[in-house]
């Protein structure tokens, strides 16, 4: 189960790396659908064909609960989009982008095995 962790991670990575053009400028990454990233992993794993049914099975799994989390993530902006002025929601979002949160693109996430920020937590973070 490491390795297929590490495996995914990897993949991630290089896709990440791979989303930027010869000027550095970041362009839109290659979605692999599940069965292209099974299909890696088996041949990077060299897996069984027990494990690869049972990986598609994770991915599967994996790929319906970030859908879910992406249309509650935009559910929740909608909502806020609503309550708050206009000036207020451009703030939100830059607090949300800033924090680690989601941008409404669907994307979100926290500073994972970053570590903690260089320059410590903010000071408008901090509890009192």
């Amino acid at each position: 189960m490491k390795k297929i962790v590490l495996t995914m991670v990897a993949l991630l990575s290089l896709t990440m790396a791979q989303a930027q053009n010869e000027n550095g400028e970041r362009k839109a990454p290659k979605k692999m659908d599940p069965q292209e990233m099974v299909d890696r992993m088996a041949k990077d794993l060299n897996l069984t064909a027990a494990q690869k049914t049972k990986v598609a099975e994770v991915m599967k799994e994996q790929q319906t609960e970030m859908k879910r989390h992406q249309e509650k993530m935009k559910e929740t902006n909608e909502k806020m989009k609503k309550v708050l002025t206009d000036e207020q929601y451009k703030n939100w979002q830059k607090m949300q982008h800033h924090r680690g949160g989601f941008d409404g693109r669907g994307q979100g996430g926290s500073r994972g095995n970053r570590g903690p920020r260089p320059n410590g937590p903010r000071p408008d973070m901090m509890p009192e």
